[in-house]
């Protein structure tokens, strides 16, 4: 037997109050007939009777059984609240997490199936699940009509057909155009993303225009297909809402002629109506939710099709602390275009040992660090930290043992105290030793709160310098055992150089394993090896002297195999 997707299983978590939600729908439906009823008491008893006093408490009777009704509703639809909520936080906790993973797969980026999550949340909670409860009532009303008598039941039951059809055919019209636009606007968000993540190199260089007429393709996509499908569905419902008015004054017509003939008395005309009016009402509800229940049907098959296509989450067994030593065996990267970005590269790491890693642009040094740290999975080979595959680790755990400072920081909204702890909680005296280690402690006491300065989206309130700088602190929270720096002085003057060089000694004395991409040689001085990456592959990899030396001579070879020969010269 098939396992149930895990948007069905979040689902089925919800049983309890859907159950309950579809309880209090009963109710509802059940006390909506007291209208009916108070009509045939009136006609059959309180007319004939001339009582005042029956009058009064049949109407007394109604009030209450209308305002429990409207008690039921509002229950009914906090219920329904509640399941949506239970529904979110069974699943989007798993999503972000998946997301993170598959950052660079690219597959659906950023928050789009964030977004899928609360269109069908919204679904579950609003009018659309409500509709869902009511439908099944309809053969009740109509059963009702049927005893009323046969021809008011067999038009009820014609008409609800005929405007249920309509509700079908009007999904079925909108429905690719729903898709279309939903689509549409997925790739307006990512592109949207795009430009404000690189809105420096936009404004500096006038690309503003030029992406803006490219975002607004995609936006005029979205806008003209939702706009043909809300025309669709608006036509549709003007038709079914013409048809339901006019079916309801042919049940009066119909009521009347069977009055006349004596089938019926004249109280069953109005309590036909208000019956059949209940009958249809979730057909026309439909109609009016189509697009919100197209939407959540595309943002359910998204959400499952993304949920399917990863792992399930393991529970990995705690292994000893992290001492720093690592291994890299015949590990290949590939871009997701299929690019070979790293080449069988392997090499050893002890505990304590410092090493810098040189080349290139586009050599792949960016990507063999994000790999060292298990940021990024190897198409082959492993890597392994303490001699255990990085996969087995438990993220959490190995994540304190790790210190990383990306070429981007990756600073977050909060504060610069939220930023260093790693918006854990961590104790004061743990976040300013780590601030002091990165030689931004004074930094941090002239900004306007201290540490408990908010510094925006990606740390927008602070400099180049300021960012990388609380960055390196952020990464040796905790004294790490293996310290991955990727270009760290990049945004660093002299004093910052000679700080961080004076933190990276420190640590190396306290043996943590110390790994640095650099392309300035200021940096590399505290390093005891040098590998020189290539093309993704292993060009030279050594002690730190004869490296350079070896670098040196093949730079000063080049420049004299470039230069023109003397006797060529004019």
């Amino acid at each position: 037997m098939a396992r149930p997707s895990l948007p069905a299983m979040a689902l089925r978590s919800c049983l309890p109050h859907v159950i309950a939600a579809a309880v209090f729908s009963g109710g509802i439906n059940l006390l909506y007939l007291a209208t009916p009823l108070y009509l045939l008491q009136v006609y059959n008893r309180v007319l004939p009777s001339r009582s005042g006093a029956t009058l009064i408490l049949l109407s007394l009777g109604l009030v209450i059984a209308l305002a429990a009704m409207a008690g039921l509703d509002a229950i009914r639809a906090k219920i329904l609240v509640r399941a949506g909520t239970r529904f979110d936080t069974a699943l989007s906790a798993r999503i972000l997490a998946l997301l993170i993973q598959r950052r660079e797969d690219g597959g659906q980026r950023h928050s789009e199936a964030l977004r899928d999550l609360d269109q069908l949340r919204q679904a579950l909670s609003g009018s659309p699940a409500q509709t869902v409860f009511d439908a099944p009532w309809t053969p009740v009303y109509l059963a009702l009509l049927f005893a009323l008598h046969p021809t008011l039941g067999a038009m009820a039951l014609a008409a609800a057909l005929l405007l249920l059809s309509l509700a079908l055919l009007s999904d079925w019209a909108s429905r690719s155009r729903i898709i279309a636009a939903g689509e549409a606007q997925s790739r307006s968000y990512r592109f949207a993303d795009e430009m404000l993540r690189n809105a420096e190199p936009v404004i500096a260089m006038g690309m503003q225009a030029g992406l803006g007429d490219r975002w607004f393709d995609n936006r005029a996509r979205m806008l003209a297909n939702s706009e043909r499908a809300a025309e669709t569905n608006a036509s549709y419902a003007a038709v079914i809402r013409f048809l339901r008015l006019l079916l309801q004054s042919g049940m009066l017509g119909a009521g009347a002629w069977l009055v006349i003939e004596q089938a019926i008395n004249p109280a069953s005309i109005f309590v036909a109506m208000v019956l059949m009016g209940r009958a249809v009402a979730p057909v026309e509800q439909m109609v009016g939710a189509g697009r919100s229940i197209a939407a959540a049907r595309a943002a359910w098959r998204r959400i499952a099709d993304l949920l399917a296509a990863a792992p399930e989450p393991r529970t990995h067994t705690r292994l000893p602390e992290a001492d720093g030593s690592v291994s890299i065996d015949k590990v290949t990267f590939r871009a997701t275009g299929g690019e070979t970005i790293i080449r069988g590269v392997s090499l050893e790491l002890s505990r304590g040992e410092a090493i810098g890693i040189v080349g290139p642009s586009a050599a792949g040094k960016s990507t063999l660090v994000r790999l060292m740290t298990g940021a990024l999975a190897p198409a082959s080979g492993r890597v392994r930290i303490n001699g255990a595959d990085i996969r087995h680790w438990d993220r959490e755990q190995l994540g304190r043992s790790i210190g990383y400072l990306p070429q981007e920081v990756g600073l977050f909204a909060g504060t610069v105290r939220d930023n260093i702890a790693r918006f854990g909680d961590v104790p004061d005296a743990e976040i300013i030793r780590a601030a002091r280690r990165g030689d931004v402690h004074d930094m941090i006491l002239d900004l306007p709160q201290g540490y408990d300065t908010l510094i925006g989206d990606g740390g927008v309130q602070l400099s180049g310098g300021q960012r990388q700088r609380l960055g390196l602190a952020r990464a040796l929270l905790g004294s790490p055992r293996l310290l991955v720096l990727d270009e760290p002085n990049a945004n660093l003057d002299g004093d910052g150089e000679a700080a961080l060089k004076k933190a990276l000694l420190d640590l190396k004395g306290e043996d943590t394993t110390i790994v640095i991409v650099a392309h300035r040689p200021g940096i590399v001085e505290v390093c005891d090896r040098i590998l020189v990456l290539q093309d993704g592959a292993v060009l030279m990899f050594g002690p730190r002297v004869e490296v350079l030396e070896a670098v040196r001579k093949q730079f000063v070879r080049a420049v004299d195999t470039a230069r023109p020969n003397a006797s060529a010269r004019p």
